[in-house]
């Protein structure tokens, strides 16, 4: 494993070691433009984010 993550970095430093992380700031990035605020240590996993963005669009 090299000593840099191999998606690079993320908002705030977020290192993006896999594809599931790079997928799960991407999600971040869209909820943020739309106005959604970030909530840290309630998004674990792309699948929580997918719900919030889910919820973003229908509310």
């Amino acid at each position: 494993m090299s000593d840099k993550p191999e998606f690079g970095y993320g908002a705030g430093g977020r290192l993006l070691w896999t594809v599931r992380d790079r997928h799960a700031e991407v999600i971040r990035t869209v909820l943020r433009k739309v106005g959604r605020r970030e909530f840290v240590g309630v998004l674990i996993g792309v699948q929580s984010c997918v719900r919030v963005l889910a919820l973003s669009l229908i509310l």
